[in-house]
């Protein structure tokens, strides 16, 4: 597998493999990183990488889970992806 390979979305322990091997040597460029991230997490999250910090933000507004996630390292990123911790606080009733 590649660093840009994206594991078949069934296959967890190559997917943690995957984002530990991004994160073990950092490509030049995330763009195909991100690619690949919206290609699998696309239909439920915004995804985008700061300088240091992945981030994804859920699309619906009245999730019951954590609308927000943001972590430094790629495997943690994609693990919280997998399974978001359940939200805070309950959805503001504007939204």
């Amino acid at each position: 597998m590649s660093g840009f390979d994206l594991p078949a979305p069934d296959d967890l322990v190559a997917l943690r493999q995957w984002a530990y091997m991004i994160d073990a040597v950092p490509p030049q460029d995330y763009a195909p990183v991100l690619d690949m991230l919206h290609q699998w997490f696309g239909d439920r999250y915004i995804i985008r990488r700061t300088h240091a910090l992945w981030w994804a933000t859920d699309r619906d507004p009245r999730t019951s889970t954590e609308p927000t996630i943001i972590e430094p390292a790629l495997q943690q990123f994609v693990m919280k992806l997998l399974a978001p911790s359940p939200r805070a606080a309950r959805p503001n009733a504007a939204s």
